[in-house]
């Protein structure tokens, strides 16, 4: 599980875009980044979007990146996803689970948020109805390099392996 991970460095994955740019997880430190991992066929990371998309609307004026990341999915399905959920944040398709085994995803949606030197700072599992404005009040505590709102998410979730 994911919560293992929690105060260790992200590891250096290294992605291409849905644009074709390659580039280091590494490359993003500096700011919080949140690690959005999904796949389109999940029914509670479609429900979630919509919610998340505002937050992530929002995150342009604070420093903070947000990566979606598809697991287990090409990057024409994860663009069109994308396109569809009005997603304005970068998109990498991560169709060799890469990601998965690195952070031992168990399922999806995993929200993963780094601080500015790549260290995981928390974890949060599955999607509830709270999940947009926890994810948000996360960001913006991140972004002003404040102490993290304590919650314990493990919502509803599809697991990663289609089970």
């Amino acid at each position: 599980m994911s919560q293992l991970l929690i105060g260790h460095d992200a590891p250096d994955l290294t992605f291409t875009d849905v644009n074709g740019e390659t580039f280091a997880l590494s490359s993003l430190r500096g700011a919080p980044v949140v690690l959005n991992f999904l796949t389109s066929n999940c029914t509670w990371c479609r429900s979630q979007m919509s919610h998340l998309a505002d937050v992530y609307e929002r995150k342009h004026n604070v420093d903070v990146q947000v990566l979606g990341i598809f697991v287990g999915q090409d990057a024409m399905v994860a663009k069109q996803f994308a396109d569809e959920q009005n997603l304005d944040i970068r998109i990498v398709a991560d169709d060799a689970g890469q990601s998965q085994n690195a952070f031992q995803l168990e399922r999806v949606p995993t929200f993963i948020l780094l601080d500015g030197e790549g260290k995981i700072v928390c974890v949060y599992e599955g999607a509830t109805e709270q999940l947009a404005g926890i994810i948000e009040q996360a960001v913006l505590a991140a972004a002003g390099h404040q102490e993290l709102p304590e919650y314990s998410l493990v919502g509803n979730g599809c697991s990663v392996n289609g089970q």
